[in-house]
């Protein structure tokens, strides 16, 4: 248990670094998925659309 925590404490370390330093340029994957499903849209143009008007952290 105490090695899932500390992979999670260095997963959010992690994060926190990529938001500071590429903040608005940070894309989720699974939100490009779950959109992917029922829009007919190459992903670039889901992935672009996504880092312009929702935040990295969102």
């Amino acid at each position: 248990m105490e090695q899932f925590a500390e992979g999670e404490s260095i997963r959010e370390e992690i994060k926190n670094k990529l938001r500071q330093n590429f903040d608005g340029k940070i894309v989720r994957k699974d939100l490009t998925k779950k959109i992917k499903e029922g829009a007919n849209v190459p992903v670039y143009v889901l992935e672009f659309l996504l880092g312009q008007y929702c935040s990295s952290d969102d």
